[in-house]
């Protein structure tokens, strides 16, 4: 016991080497002999068992507190606790683990929603497939030099998924949004021409009687007359677009924003439309192809298939204006039109050397008996070609602008020949 109590501790060490490296002089202060064992002693281990054991404690402390800290003791955590965190991860997973499970009840109530969603989107699409086939088959023949004859056309029509159909519908709201200026301008021009039409006269079985009519020698029963309100509303459009290869570029892209214009001013004003891109040889040789877009009702739905117009293959201007004028026989509106949007001339299979400018020509002026023929000539392309097979009665557009400045004169000038 004498032994521990007078071993001199680690302090007192490193003082005595100082004073011995000091030459063991000392100041004026200077501590008497024996006054360095005295303070050895008291800085060194310490002879109370009960300050040992006090120590001993807080040594014991420093170490518990280092093995749940996961850092020394004394020294400043240098991470953010791994041990805390793969905890706290566990409990989360575990946590929302939980919540996922479901009753019976609900998992069956979540199976039968799936199942009828599917269903739908099924039923959705025979729909659509049945609707084009046999209903859009028109006869058409003859042309310039029988071009026309013979001729196995193929209709076809973009089907919509449902799961597509948002994604569709922000994308034509991107594209109209920017014309929808033009298309409120047009849709009134138009109205106000429709409402200012005057009286027209009509011949009936029965009525005020013709007297210049009953003179005129013409064997017909309708010799009464009756003056109703010229409805020039009633009417029906059919638009066919041109999807040739020629239209790549910037071509498919005014006539892809022409039609959906035309869509949209039409909608306001309440027309029926039809409107089918055409082109040829992409499916058979030398045979047309139509693409169907919108079938007369033109739903929001319908219009969303208008982004699917692309530049496909050749055209076949003659044979698809024969095929719009036979679309519109059927229709039984009182005034007709059909729009021709295309870049410029006519390029098939069927064609030889300029057949396809002549049959073209030849089809507008055979349409016109059934409908006003009007064209839309898009693009940079000279129109001459256009005005050698359309007349004057065509528009030349480079951007949307041009066809809203000039679609309401055109169509005026049309109205006011009813």
């Amino acid at each position: 016991e004498s032994d521990s109590i007078s071993m001199p501790g680690p302090a007192s060490e490193s003082k005595k080497k100082k004073k011995e490296d000091s030459g063991g002089s000392s100041s004026s202060g200077e501590k008497p002999d024996g006054s360095d064992d005295l303070e050895d002693d008291t800085s060194g281990a310490s002879d109370d068992p009960e300050s040992s054991r006090e120590e001993g404690e807080a040594s014991s402390s420093g170490k518990a507190s280092e093995a749940i800290d996961g850092t020394p003791s004394g020294k400043p955590p240098t991470d953010s606790g791994t041990a805390e965190e793969e905890y706290t991860e566990s409990d989360a997973a575990s946590s929302i683990e939980t919540e996922t499970i479901i009753d019976a009840e609900t998992a069956r109530r979540v199976r039968e929603e799936m199942a009828a969603d599917e269903a739908e989107i099924a039923e959705a699409e025979r729909l659509e497939k049945e609707d084009s086939a046999s209903s859009l088959d028109y006869n058409v023949d003859g042309g310039y030099k029988k071009v026309c004859s013979k001729r196995n056309c193929i209709n076809t029509r973009p089907v919509i998924r449902l799961g597509d159909e948002m994604a569709l519908a922000d994308a034509y709201t991107a594209v109209v949004t920017p014309m929808l200026g033009g298309i409120n301008k047009v849709a009134r021009q138009l109205e106000r021409i429709f409402k200012n039409s005057p009286d027209e006269k009509v011949h009936r079985t029965s009525g005020k009687i013709d007297i210049d009519r009953l003179c005129s020698g013409t064997m017909t029963a309708r010799v009464f007359t009756k003056r109703r309100i010229a409805d020039k509303n009633d009417m029906h459009i059919c638009i066919a677009i041109d999807c040739s290869g020629s239209m790549r570029g910037d071509s498919i892209h005014q006539a892809r924003k022409a039609a959906i214009a035309l869509a949209e001013v039409f909608d306001k004003l309440s027309i029926p439309v039809s409107m089918f891109g055409f082109t040829a040889d992409d499916i058979n040789n030398g045979d047309p192809h139509h693409i169907h877009f919108i079938t007369g009702k033109n739903t929001k739905r319908d219009r969303l298939r208008l982004l699917d117009i692309k530049a496909m293959s050749n055209n076949f201007d003659g044979y698809s204006i024969r095929y719009g004028a036979a679309l519109l026989k059927k229709k039984s509106a009182a005034h007709k039109m059909l729009i021709v949007i295309s870049d410029g001339a006519p390029a098939c299979s069927a064609y030889v050397g300029g057949n396809g400018v002549m049959d073209t020509k030849l089809a507008i002026k055979e349409a016109s008996k059934e409908a006003v023929v009007f064209g839309i000539l898009v693009g940079s392309a000279s129109p001459e070609v256009h005005k050698m097979m359309y007349g004057y009665n065509f528009l030349h557009i480079r951007m949307p602008e041009d066809l809203f400045n000039g679609l309401a004169r055109c169509i005026s000038r049309q109205v006011k020949e009813w």
